[in-house]
């Protein structure tokens, strides 16, 4: 109560004199007179200056006719890295009630999901309000509800847009909206007009009265935790005099505590501003702790110390007002002057026969003896083509001298490209003044030779640069948007706990794919680290995997877990080849992929995710997958041992390869005096 008995005064003085902000005129004049007509293409004819000495009336109205305004152009493609704000990732994003109030927090996030259109809050940012803000910045979105009865309903929250001229007034502090005048006009009935219409009620004077609709007024006032709406009423229907002051439906004045004061539809109040101007009075409480509304501009306007705002564009508009005028211009001369222009000998038309073959003779394009225009020439009076499938034929010369060169029968002008290049030429460098007065960067030229990866960089920045103000009021807007629907849907109560936080990188990452490996080669010719290098190997894979998440976590798990990180693959077989690493750390690099397969398989039968544990977690399954390939490595090697050493010593092959020839610098076999069981043969036979 005390925010109504501080802010009434105010507001009511407000209504009583109709009072706008010191900066109403000028923030109408830009949307309507600017903004709006360059952004839409549409009323532009004001912009088009007429020039006195050498345009009449009629020149001029052929020049708006001609022009084509290429600003709505321009426009979109300066909103574009504005409008790609939605899809960065903040570094802080959470709207919830405490991990205890889980069905709270479900209710909440469903609220936000379907907030516009059945899209999020962020699409209505991007989509609606961007634009919104660029042709009105000095607009406000107010966020209502409708009625319901809070027995057995909840409110159902939706966005509405306040034009800067139905914003009539507001008051700032610190910054912060302390209140906010909403103005619309409306029509209500009164009954003032005497006529001689029997049966009907009638005046003193015995006259009846007749029911019509006059202009009048609405006016909200949206407080911290109230609103004050004023509705024109007929001046008839309320039988007190007293002005300037607020009363009660018996004309009782209300007192300066208000105590008393009634809220909602049932208890209606009154507000006398003259004899013919009254105003029924309504109070309700919305219990937020905040003004419902936000302003959409961004962009402080100096001109007026920031109380208002300018368009996100504003300091390319002195280049948008000439090159209307440049490519007005451009038009003119294009549409007059540029075409091909043919000069041509031909001879006087001779007529033509009817359907009942009779012959008529042109007469300088006329019918022979008649007011009509020949049939065959049209009224001009010669003989020329008019299809393909005409031609001229000439009789014979009878000598060398009387030949014509066919080539000087017909002759086209040279269009007059130097003047139309120069126009054309200036157009286009006044577009890119106007990209180089919104960013400080050439970025959008379509000229420039190929840039270097630094250069590409560097402009990037200029661009985060001048759309910081626009991702500042992106969180500031989104923060309050859930706090309003939160507390209009589920209670002022339940709020106290809720913690809403939005943040955006410092670096928005509108790099493409082949920015950033143009920008990771320059790194590594550079001989930067690997860390930093791993850093732009991260931010290059959420380019790479930006639809699929589970993809983006495995490949991320990898490069955490890469021994060799930032490192191309010859430095690693180098280090490998020169046993400068541990045999675990040869045998994981060379099985990376295997490993991680396998690792996510037996996690899985383990009834987890493998890509969702802790990091040490993650290195036991690891650990367990490279030991069995180790140990696979080590029993094939026991193995080959083995078998090798199985051909040894079998008296089959003593040399191990497959010959039975002695080896090499061992003495033939001697023969030995031991006694055999073999035979022998001494020569004689039994």
């Amino acid at each position: 109560m005390k925010e109504l008995i501080d802010r009434l005064p105010t507001v009511l003085r407000a209504v009583d004199g109709k009072v706008k902000h010191q900066d109403y005129d000028r923030v109408v004049l830009l949307t309507r007179e600017y903004y709006r007509p360059l952004i839409t293409g549409q009323d532009v004819g004001h912009l088009l200056k007429r020039f006195n000495r050498r345009e009449d009336e009629a020149a001029y109205k052929q020049r708006l006719l001609l022009t084509q305004i290429i600003t709505p152009s321009i426009h979109n493609t300066i909103m574009g890295p504005l409008r790609k704000v939605s899809s960065v990732k903040p570094t802080v994003d959470r709207a919830d009630f405490g991990p205890q109030a889980k069905t709270d927090n479900e209710e909440l996030a469903r609220l936000v999901q379907d907030f516009y259109a059945g899209k999020n809050v962020d699409h209505y940012l991007g989509s609606v309000l961007l634009d919104q803000g660029a042709i009105d910045p000095n607009a406000f979105c107010l966020i209502g509800f409708e009625e319901f009865d809070p027995r057995t309903e909840k409110p159902s929250v939706y966005p509405t847009v306040v034009s800067s001229e139905d914003a009539w007034n507001f008051g700032y502090r610190n910054g912060e909206l302390e209140w906010l005048l909403v103005h619309r006009s409306i029509k209500y009935k009164t009954k003032d007009a005497p006529t001689p219409t029997t049966g009907k009620k009638k005046s003193a004077s015995g006259e009846a009265l007749k029911t019509v609709e006059k202009d009048g007024h609405w006016f909200c006032a949206y407080l911290k935790d109230h609103q004050v709406a004023f509705t024109q009423v007929d001046p008839a229907t309320q039988s007190f005099t007293i002005e300037h002051v607020l009363v009660d439906a018996k004309g009782r004045p209300m007192p300066e505590d208000l105590s008393g004061l009634v809220l909602g539809d049932g208890a209606d109040y009154f507000y006398r501003v003259s004899s013919n101007e009254v105003y029924r009075v309504r109070f309700y409480d919305q219990k937020s702790g905040m003004v419902q509304a936000f302003r959409i501009g961004f962009v402080p306007d100096p001109e007026t110390m920031g109380r208002t705002c300018v368009n996100f564009w504003h300091a390319a508009l002195p280049y948008m007002l000439k090159g209307i005028k440049a490519g007005s211009e451009l038009d003119l001369t294009a549409a007059l002057h540029a075409f091909l222009q043919k000069i041509q000998y031909a001879n006087p038309c001779k007529g033509f026969v009817d359907e009942a073959g009779h012959k008529w003779d042109c007469h300088n394009g006329y019918e022979a003896g008649s007011t009509k225009l020949c049939k065959k020439c049209g009224g001009s009076g010669w003989d020329v083509i008019t299809t393909a499938q005409d031609h001229i034929t000439m009789r014979l010369p009878r000598t060398k001298e009387e030949f014509l060169d066919l080539a000087n029968l017909v002759h086209y002008v040279p269009l007059p490209v130097e003047v139309l290049t120069w126009q054309d030429g200036y157009v286009d460098k006044l577009e890119a003044k106007c990209y180089r007065a919104v960013y400080n960067t050439e970025r959008f030229r379509q000229d420039q030779v190929q840039a270097t990866a630094t250069g590409e960089m560097i402009d990037l920045q200029s661009v985060y640069d001048a759309i910081r103000p626009c991702v500042h009021w992106w969180s500031q807007s989104r923060v309050r948007i859930y706090r309003l629907a939160a507390t209009f849907v589920m209670g002022s109560e339940k709020t106290k706990t809720l913690v809403v936080a939005h943040s955006m990188p410092r670096n928005l990452r509108y790099e493409t794919t082949a920015d950033m490996v143009a920008l990771r080669k320059s790194m590594k010719e550079a001989g930067l680290s690997g860390g930093m290098l791993m850093q732009v190997d991260s931010d290059l894979l959420e380019h790479l995997y930006v639809d699929d998440q589970q993809a983006l976590k495995r490949a991320r798990t990898m490069l955490a877990f890469d021994p060799f990180g930032g490192k191309d693959e010859a430095t690693c077989m180098q280090l490998i080849s020169q046993d400068l690493t541990t045999r675990r750390v040869k045998v994981f690099w060379a099985n990376m992929a295997f490993v991680f397969v396998e690792a996510e398989g037996r996690a899985a039968a383990d009834g987890k995710d493998f890509y969702e544990l802790s990091r040490t977690l993650q290195q036991k399954y690891i650990d367990v997958v490279v030991d069995a390939i180790m140990e696979g490595i080590d029993e094939d090697a026991q193995d080959g041992v083995e078998r090798a050493r199985l051909g040894v010593g079998d008296g089959n092959d003593p040399n191990g390869d497959g010959t039975v020839e002695p080896p090499p610098n061992e003495p033939p076999n001697e023969p030995t005096n031991e006694p055999t069981n073999e035979p022998t043969n001494t020569g004689d036979q039994p």
